[in-house]
């Protein structure tokens, strides 16, 4: 999965449930690394973290929170994909990775 497509691989409920978190400014401290590893916080009914790896192609290689859901790909990863989107359409031109 790449971030292009995220929006046709997610369930519709988790995909609304994380934009909606995304929208809210709830990722906190997004941390982008050279190597694509990306560390972020979402606060919600409470702190998840999330560690997401994307591949030098782009690809979602894996992802992991700390949250209780049942479903493996949450509204929390879903909500920081969107803002490692919003990330990477802003600086198309520049170095993205910190």
């Amino acid at each position: 999965m790449n971030l292009s497509n995220l929006r046709s691989k997610i369930s519709p409920v988790i995909l609304e449930r994380g934009k909606v978190y995304y929208h809210n400014n709830s990722v906190t401290d997004l941390k982008m690394m050279e190597n694509g590893l990306c560390f972020a916080s979402v606060d919600g009914s409470g702190e998840y973290d999330v560690d997401i790896t994307i591949s030098e192609n782009g690809e979602i290689a894996d992802y992991l929170c700390n949250c209780q859901d049942e479903n493996y790909l949450c509204h929390h990863i879903v909500a920081v994909l969107f803002s490692i989107e919003e990330v990477l359409s802003s600086c198309r031109n520049e170095k993205v990775w910190f």
